[in-house]
């Protein structure tokens, strides 16, 4: 007597012909056969394709044409912002789930197309690669793209590699090109590694140049943020009496003489308040030093507290060089109170 025969389990082939159905209807849209929308870009471009496959792999088109929307009934149906060649890689994904091109040229409106179509593994794929490219030439623009992306953890990460490799990234025209809130963003972070705050200030007067025109009016704000207070005498006066952007702006002018009048002070000068400069403290990675002479000028002036405790991060505390010993500027932290 025979037996029955188990039941055979074909899910073996399932991804295969999965991908063979998606192979098969790929080459039907190259040969425009079955198709039964247009996809049209900004620039003209049309790019055939079955409403069925578009459905399946994004939310937009799922609404767009299940919906009650005009487009559920369009053979033609425009795309705006995105340019046709990163269209159609991005539907081209949709039949063979690969991203044949992402790079710099492409970065941005591939991952706007990713975004506006709900892709969220193209996102992540992108993402994925500015991780990989991440570098002193691109982190400022990676910055910006992952801002408007709203990418907070890419974002983070090129504040973090901008702030590490500040020496770097300013001899980079991405540099040059960012906008003056990235580069406030920048100059007023602590954690600014450099060695020398003078290189701040040239950053800020190389910036400025790059489009002087443009942006001259905004060099006595992004001065408020260089911490002039440590950067040696010599080079102040020298920027004072030599640099045009200095001499040429009564307010640049001014902030520079409250600089040199608080380094010149002596005990038994009288200091006006109008002069006191408030919240400025070395950077956690400055490691210039400063001379006996200079470091004996280094002094906290208590403000509006009554107490006698004087707190190195209150902002209550003005504070201007004076008597050697006050803080450590390499280890950020007080170390003993006259």
């Amino acid at each position: 007597m025979s037996t029955p025969l188990e039941d055979v389990d074909l899910s073996q082939y399932k991804y295969g012909r999965h991908e063979s159905s998606f192979i098969k209807l790929n080459e039907y849209r190259k040969d425009g056969i079955l198709c039964d929308v247009i996809i049209k870009s900004q620039d003209g471009n049309e790019i055939p394709a079955h409403k069925c496959v578009l459905v399946s792999n994004s939310e937009y088109f799922d609404k767009m044409f299940i919906g009650p929307f005009k487009e559920t009934t369009q053979d033609v149906v425009q795309i705006n912002g995105i340019s046709s060649n990163a269209l159609k890689n991005l539907i081209d994904f949709m039949y063979t789930g690969e991203l044949v091109t992402i790079g710099s040229d492409n970065i941005d409106e591939m991952i706007y197309g990713a975004d506006l179509f709900q892709m969220g593994d193209v996102r992540n794929e992108c993402i994925a690669y500015c991780n990989r490219s991440l570098c002193d030439e691109n982190c400022l623009t990676i910055k910006v793209i992952a801002e408007i992306r709203a990418m907070t953890e890419l974002s983070a990460k090129c504040l973090k590699h901008a702030l590490e490799r500040f020496n770097e990234i300013i001899r980079h025209q991405s540099f040059l090109d960012t906008d003056v809130e990235h580069i406030k963003q920048l100059l007023k972070d602590d954690n600014l590694n450099t060695e020398k705050e003078e290189t701040v200030y040239r950053a800020v007067i190389e910036w400025i140049k790059h489009n002087e025109i443009e942006r001259k009016h905004l060099l006595p704000e992004l001065l408020t943020h260089v911490r002039l207070l440590f950067v040696a005498m010599d080079f102040l006066l020298h920027e004072f009496q030599s640099e045009p952007l200095i001499t040429s702006s009564p307010e640049c002018l001014q902030i520079f003489q409250k600089i040199i009048e608080l380094l010149n002070y002596k005990d038994g000068d009288t200091l006006s308040e109008t002069i006191i400069i408030t919240n400025v403290r070395p950077r956690v990675n400055t490691i210039k030093r400063f001379s006996r002479e200079e470091m004996s000028r280094l002094r906290f002036l208590k403000c509006s507290s009554t107490s006698t405790e004087i707190d190195y991060l209150n902002p209550d505390y003005l504070y201007i060089l004076r008597d050697f010993g006050l803080y450590d500027l390499c280890r950020f932290q007080m170390t003993s109170i006259l």
